[in-house]
Protein backbone atom coordinates (compact mmCIF):
# COMPACT_ATOMS: atom_id res chain seq x y z
CA UNK A 1 0.00 0.00 0.00
CA UNK A 2 2.82 2.58 1.13
CA UNK A 3 4.70 1.73 -2.42
CA UNK A 4 1.28 2.59 -4.08
CA UNK A 5 1.10 5.87 -2.44
CA UNK A 6 5.15 6.62 -3.13
CA UNK A 7 4.23 5.37 -6.77
CA UNK A 8 1.42 8.18 -6.59
CA UNK A 9 3.61 10.75 -4.81
CA UNK A 10 6.34 10.79 -7.76
CA UNK A 11 4.10 11.14 -10.25
CA UNK A 12 2.29 14.16 -8.22
CA UNK A 13 5.44 15.33 -7.58
CA UNK A 14 7.14 15.02 -11.38
CA UNK A 15 3.34 16.86 -12.49
CA UNK A 16 3.31 19.81 -9.90
CA UNK A 17 6.86 20.85 -10.39
CA UNK A 18 6.62 23.48 -12.81
CA UNK A 19 4.09 24.98 -10.46
CA UNK A 20 5.77 24.78 -7.52
CA UNK A 21 9.02 25.93 -9.30
CA UNK A 22 7.48 29.17 -10.85
CA UNK A 23 5.42 30.13 -6.83
CA UNK A 24 6.27 33.50 -5.69
CA UNK A 25 7.36 31.81 -2.79
CA UNK A 26 10.19 29.88 -4.48
CA UNK A 27 11.31 32.68 -6.26
CA UNK A 28 11.85 34.75 -2.74
CA UNK A 29 13.49 31.52 -1.30
CA UNK A 30 15.45 30.18 -3.93
CA UNK A 31 16.83 27.64 -1.55
CA UNK A 32 14.18 25.61 -1.14
CA UNK A 33 14.99 24.36 -4.25
CA UNK A 34 18.13 22.96 -3.14
CA UNK A 35 15.96 21.07 -0.28
CA UNK A 36 13.54 17.80 -1.46
CA UNK A 37 17.08 15.36 -1.60
CA UNK A 38 17.72 16.08 1.68
CA UNK A 39 13.93 16.28 2.99
CA UNK A 40 13.30 12.67 1.23
CA UNK A 41 16.17 11.31 3.70
CA UNK A 42 14.78 12.72 6.39
CA UNK A 43 11.59 11.34 5.69
CA UNK A 44 12.54 7.87 4.78
CA UNK A 45 14.69 8.06 8.39
CA UNK A 46 11.29 8.88 10.06
CA UNK A 47 9.24 6.12 8.51
CA UNK A 48 11.89 3.37 9.36
CA UNK A 49 12.73 4.87 13.23
CA UNK A 50 9.23 5.22 13.71
CA UNK A 51 7.60 2.26 16.63
CA UNK A 52 5.78 -0.62 14.67
CA UNK A 53 2.14 1.07 16.51
CA UNK A 54 2.80 4.41 14.70
CA UNK A 55 4.19 2.77 11.70
CA UNK A 56 1.10 1.26 10.24
CA UNK A 57 -0.95 4.54 9.90
CA UNK A 58 1.84 7.08 9.29
CA UNK A 59 3.78 5.11 6.64
CA UNK A 60 1.35 5.40 3.74
CA UNK A 61 1.27 9.31 4.47
CA UNK A 62 5.18 9.69 4.98
CA UNK A 63 5.78 7.49 1.43
CA UNK A 64 3.33 9.82 -0.15
CA UNK A 65 5.30 12.97 0.84
CA UNK A 66 8.29 11.17 0.24
CA UNK A 67 7.13 10.43 -3.17
CA UNK A 68 5.86 13.99 -3.81
CA UNK A 69 9.72 15.34 -3.06
CA UNK A 70 11.52 12.44 -4.89
CA UNK A 71 9.03 13.78 -7.91
CA UNK A 72 9.74 17.15 -7.02
CA UNK A 73 13.67 16.23 -7.52
CA UNK A 74 13.49 14.82 -10.60
CA UNK A 75 11.53 17.54 -11.97
CA UNK A 76 13.95 20.09 -10.84
CA UNK A 77 17.17 18.21 -11.92
CA UNK A 78 15.55 17.00 -15.29
CA UNK A 79 17.69 18.69 -18.41
CA UNK A 80 15.94 20.39 -20.89
CA UNK A 81 16.23 18.12 -23.96
CA UNK A 82 15.83 14.65 -22.45
CA UNK A 83 12.62 15.99 -20.01
CA UNK A 84 10.76 12.10 -20.31
CA UNK A 85 13.47 9.84 -20.42
CA UNK A 86 15.31 11.49 -17.46
CA UNK A 87 11.85 11.58 -15.16
CA UNK A 88 10.73 8.08 -16.60
CA UNK A 89 14.41 6.59 -15.82
CA UNK A 90 14.27 8.79 -12.34
CA UNK A 91 11.15 7.52 -11.29
CA UNK A 92 11.89 4.07 -11.99
CA UNK A 93 15.12 4.08 -10.31
CA UNK A 94 12.91 5.63 -7.08
CA UNK A 95 10.09 3.34 -7.34
CA UNK A 96 13.48 0.32 -7.07
CA UNK A 97 14.61 2.02 -4.61
CA UNK A 98 11.57 2.35 -2.56
CA UNK A 99 10.74 -1.60 -3.51
CA UNK A 100 13.91 -3.10 -2.28
CA UNK A 101 12.94 -2.89 1.60
CA UNK A 102 9.72 -3.67 1.08
CA UNK A 103 10.59 -6.83 -0.18
CA UNK A 104 13.29 -7.79 1.69
CA UNK A 105 12.55 -7.12 5.11
CA UNK A 106 9.11 -8.33 5.74
CA UNK A 107 10.49 -12.02 5.39
CA UNK A 108 12.74 -11.12 8.21
CA UNK A 109 11.41 -10.97 11.63
CA UNK A 110 14.12 -11.64 14.22
CA UNK A 111 14.22 -8.96 17.05
CA UNK A 112 17.96 -7.65 15.43
CA UNK A 113 16.11 -6.31 12.45
CA UNK A 114 13.84 -3.78 14.36
CA UNK A 115 16.74 -2.46 15.95
CA UNK A 116 18.89 -2.39 12.73
CA UNK A 117 16.20 -0.87 10.97
CA UNK A 118 16.08 2.29 13.44
CA UNK A 119 19.78 2.29 13.25
CA UNK A 120 19.30 3.54 9.43
CA UNK A 121 16.71 5.18 10.01
CA UNK A 122 18.23 7.43 12.62
CA UNK A 123 21.31 7.66 10.23
CA UNK A 124 19.07 8.75 7.16
CA UNK A 125 17.87 11.60 9.35
CA UNK A 126 21.02 12.66 9.93
CA UNK A 127 22.45 12.37 6.58
CA UNK A 128 19.08 14.67 5.57
CA UNK A 129 20.01 17.10 8.36
CA UNK A 130 23.49 17.70 7.19
CA UNK A 131 23.12 18.08 3.15
CA UNK A 132 20.18 19.95 4.37
CA UNK A 133 22.46 22.29 6.29
CA UNK A 134 25.05 22.08 3.62
CA UNK A 135 22.88 23.27 0.83
CA UNK A 136 21.16 26.02 3.06
CA UNK A 137 24.93 27.19 3.96
CA UNK A 138 25.79 30.43 1.91
CA UNK A 139 29.18 30.48 0.07
CA UNK A 140 31.73 32.25 2.07
CA UNK A 141 32.57 35.94 0.74
CA UNK A 142 35.85 36.02 -1.57
CA UNK A 143 39.06 37.53 0.75
CA UNK A 144 40.40 40.63 -0.84
CA UNK A 145 43.87 40.10 -1.93
CA UNK A 146 46.79 41.08 0.14
CA UNK A 147 49.06 44.33 -0.40
CA UNK A 148 51.71 43.26 -1.71
CA UNK A 149 55.40 43.39 0.42
CA UNK A 150 57.73 46.10 0.95
CA UNK A 151 60.82 45.95 -1.22
CA UNK A 152 62.48 47.52 1.44
CA UNK A 153 65.11 45.28 3.22
CA UNK A 154 65.72 45.94 6.76
CA UNK A 155 69.20 45.92 8.23
CA UNK A 156 70.28 42.42 10.50
CA UNK A 157 69.51 43.11 14.00
CA UNK A 158 71.79 41.80 16.97
CA UNK A 159 69.45 38.63 17.84
CA UNK A 160 69.79 37.88 13.87
CA UNK A 161 71.33 34.45 13.34
CA UNK A 162 74.66 34.39 12.40
CA UNK A 163 75.55 34.10 8.51
CA UNK A 164 77.82 31.16 7.43
CA UNK A 165 81.30 30.44 7.94
CA UNK A 166 83.56 30.32 4.60
CA UNK A 167 84.56 26.74 4.34
CA UNK A 168 88.53 27.73 5.25
CA UNK A 169 87.66 28.76 8.79
CA UNK A 170 85.01 26.26 9.45
CA UNK A 171 85.71 23.30 11.91
CA UNK A 172 86.61 20.25 10.29
CA UNK A 173 84.68 17.02 11.67
CA UNK A 174 87.58 14.65 11.30
CA UNK A 175 91.30 15.12 11.96
CA UNK A 176 93.14 15.24 8.63
CA UNK A 177 93.97 11.75 7.23
CA UNK A 178 91.15 9.81 9.11
CA UNK A 179 87.72 10.54 6.96
CA UNK A 180 87.77 6.92 5.92
CA UNK A 181 87.85 5.28 9.35
CA UNK A 182 84.20 4.56 9.43
CA UNK A 183 84.77 3.10 5.65
CA UNK A 184 84.10 -0.86 4.89
CA UNK A 185 88.05 -2.77 4.98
Amino acid sequence: MAFLFAAVGIAGGLAGERSFADSEFVASHLLVLNLPGPLVCVLAGLALALPLTLQSWILPVLSAAAGILVGLAIGLATPAGEAIAFASGAALGGLWIAAIPALVFPPIRAGWARILTRIIGSWLIAIGVMLGGLRVIVAKPELAPLAPASRAVAPPTSSSPPEALPPSVAPQPFKRGRENDFGQP
